[in-house]
């Protein structure tokens, strides 16, 4: 039997680790995405336009959360 030595595995970690984090971070972007689209597009104007302070403060959080990034 022959074994390999872990090192070639062990050169790559970095590069497997930061390849999870973009995973992760994409992840988290379509969900902000998701929830922007689902607070200012799912409803017709004529309901939008009598929420707007509730839409002002979705916006605020949104763009919060945005620049946390």
């Amino acid at each position: 039997m022959c074994y390999t030595s872990p090192a070639p595995f062990m050169e790559r970690l970095p590069q497997i680790e930061a390849s999870w984090y973009y995973y992760l971070a994409d992840i988290a972007a379509r969900r902000i995405l998701q929830r922007v689209m689902d607070t200012f597009y799912t409803e017709t104007v004529s309901s939008q336009l009598g929420n707007i302070p509730n839409m002002f403060k979705a916006a605020e959080e949104l763009s919060r959360q945005v620049e946390q990034w």
